[in-house]
């Protein structure tokens, strides 16, 4: 389900034309020829780019709601805490993350046995140098206007806009998440 034969998730190529079609549109069209399907990924067309101007001085954004993420825990068992911290600007932020500590381990080995090692990696440092996530921060690196393809500034045909539903950040308006290396905040549904 929502994978191809490889057991990948299921990659969409949509074509210029497709990708400058209301979102809605496309997605309704994909779920009309694999109705069993949850989920899938969008590639956009070559050339696409989201934002054309200069992407914004990181020490100008603000996360409002940096989490720390403090585990306890051993051999698959965990307990988690999740600590807000101090507002803090997205260069602090990435300062923080490329620090020691609080980086992936390097290796040059081949694919798989990487995968492996930086697992292995994980699991047995979840508990040390407790990252930051940073939550919930309503902005958008897209740029107001696009050339052409979606924008999640506001995406073309969604419902929510069609019924002028206010707006609800995260949910009608975009919102930027930020991690680091053993940050798991994010894996909820």
């Amino acid at each position: 389900m929502g994978r191809d034969d490889s057991g990948e998730v299921l990659v969409m190529r949509p074509s210029r034309a497709d990708f400058s079609r209301p979102f809605a549109e496309y997605v309704t069209k994909v779920f009309k020829k694999h109705p069993d399907l949850p989920m899938f990924k969008v590639k956009p067309p070559a050339g696409w780019r989201p934002r054309r101007r200069p992407f914004p001085k990181l020490d100008t954004v603000e996360i409002v709601t940096p989490i720390k993420q403090i585990c306890y825990g051993k051999g698959g068992s965990y307990r988690c805490i999740l600590m807000e911290q101090k507002r803090m600007n997205v260069q602090r932020f990435k300062d923080i993350s490329e620090s020691e500590g609080h980086t992936p381990p390097e290796s040059k080995r081949g694919k798989d046995l990487e995968d492996t090692l930086l697992e292995r990696s994980f699991w047995s440092s979840v508990t040390i140098n407790p990252p930051l996530y940073g939550a919930d921060t309503p902005v958008s690196f897209f740029d107001d206007k696009l050339e052409y393809g979606w924008n999640l500034r506001g995406l073309d045909g969604c419902l929510l806009r069609q019924m002028r539903v206010p707006d609800i950040p995260g949910v009608t308006t975009p919102m930027c998440y930020f991690g680091m290396w053993k940050a798991f905040f994010s894996w909820h549904k």
